[in-house]
């Protein structure tokens, strides 16, 4: 993801979604550092980059129509005296 951030940057050099590009790379750079060290000084700009993942993956699975669905069938799996 890192270096395909930079890629898109200096694939498009003109363009004006770089700066949030390269901001991001940062960041992530950040999070892999953190992986080897176990320390990360969060900031606001980790903090958001980690919402947008987790809305990203939430988005991508489903998450909220799964999980709604779940609770529905054993719902309905308690009614029926089911396990």
């Amino acid at each position: 993801m890192v270096e395909g951030r930079r890629a898109d940057a200096e694939l498009e050099p003109a363009s004006p979604r770089n700066e949030k590009r390269l901001a991001e790379a940062a960041i992530f750079d950040d999070f892999l550092a953190a992986l080897e060290t176990y320390t990360l000084r969060a900031t606001d700009a980790h903090r958001e980059a980690l919402a947008e993942i987790a809305a990203t993956i939430d988005d991508e699975n489903e998450y909220e129509k799964t999980t709604t669905e779940h609770d529905a069938v054993h719902g309905l799996l308690a009614q029926v005296g089911g396990a």
